[in-house]
């Protein structure tokens, strides 16, 4: 009796053993975490579907000031490899579409910030390289291609009242200010002169829009200044506290932030309020439609990664 039992746990065991070995034979290989010792130690980091990852691509993704950080090496070695499996994945004329899609939104960054250099300096101030910035986009815009017919499927109207119901209170027009600006960059060579002149120009009672036409170095420039209607929230913090304590017709004082020197001519003012439902549907839908594209890059973004071929090179041995 006690054989038999022997016998009976032995052959348990064998079968437990050969059901693991063979479900470890059939399981697709689980790409590795991406992580590297600093310094790197190899010119190929990684290959991706067999194409190279090289420390100089990635070394170029980061600021010269932070290529020494494990974190920061890592961090830059995944968003090359994210980038390499959406690039991968798209066909030569949607490349086409997401270069021109990058360039644009680009040269619209530039617009928005006055000059191509006052923008590299914004970003250099958050930490980020335009090389990295570039690549993020085109990894956006790539997925969103990839997406593009489940994020053109149109949003169910009881899904939209649903939302708007539990979150009416939200949907709240800031407070909103008329402005005339006139900006002069940090980086611009002349800017303290720039301003000294405007001062004076002002003190002499000459119209603000023809003062911020020959002065202002922002795209508001050639239209006397005009920033149009703008939300207090939408403004920087240091702008928004110069204005609080001004009426309409009255002039800030100049206001430093990372950018330059402002100086701001209130016209307008109108009170924070809340949005009916005929307002506040389109805001609503754009909210819907941006969780959507959230979530159905995130799921593209982990399926090319965990059919990708990812193999890192080896650590350093001490």
């Amino acid at each position: 009796m006690s054989n038999c039992r022997t016998e009976f746990i032995r052959n348990c065991a064998a079968l437990a053993l050969a059901l693991a070995l063979a479900g470890a034979c059939r399981r697709e290989p689980t790409p590795p975490a991406v992580s590297t010792l600093a310094p790197w130690p190899v010119e190929v980091l990684a290959t991706c579907n067999g194409e190279a990852i090289r420390r100089d691509d990635v070394q170029v993704l980061l600021q010269p000031d932070e290529t020494a950080q494990v974190a920061r090496q890592s961090a830059g070695l995944e968003l090359a490899l994210d980038g390499a499996v959406v690039w991968q994945a798209l066909s030569a004329a949607d490349r086409r579409q997401v270069t021109a899609a990058v360039q644009q939104e680009q040269a619209r960054q530039e617009q928005l910030h006055g000059t191509p250099q006052n923008w590299l300096a914004n970003l250099r101030q958050h930490g980020q390289s335009l090389a990295a910035w570039q690549l993020a986009v085109r990894t956006d815009r790539g997925l969103d291609v990839l997406n593009h017919a489940a994020l053109e499927l149109p949003i169910d109207a009881s899904v939209v009242n649903q939302r708007w119901s539990k979150t009416r209170g939200r949907f709240v027009q800031s407070e909103q200010v008329l402005l005339s600006e006139l900006v002069v960059p940090q980086s611009s060579a002349d800017g303290e002169q720039r301003l000294a002149e405007a001062r004076q120009r002002l003190s002499n009672g000459e119209a603000f829009s023809s003062v911020a036409a020959a002065l202002s170095q922002v795209p508001s420039a050639p239209a006397g200044g005009d920033r149009g209607w703008t939300g207090v929230d939408r403004l920087d913090p240091r702008l928004a506290r110069a204005l609080a304590g001004l009426r309409p017709g009255q002039l800030s004082t100049a206001v430093r932030t990372d950018f330059g020197w402002h100086l701001l001519l209130l016209r307008d003012r109108r009170p924070a309020q809340a949005l009916d439902w005929a307002q506040a549907r389109p805001l609503v839908e754009a909210l819907l439609r941006n969780e959507r594209a959230f979530v159905l890059r995130r799921h593209k973004l982990a399926e090319l990664r965990n059919a990708a071929r990812i193999v890192l090179a080896p650590p350093q041995v001490r």
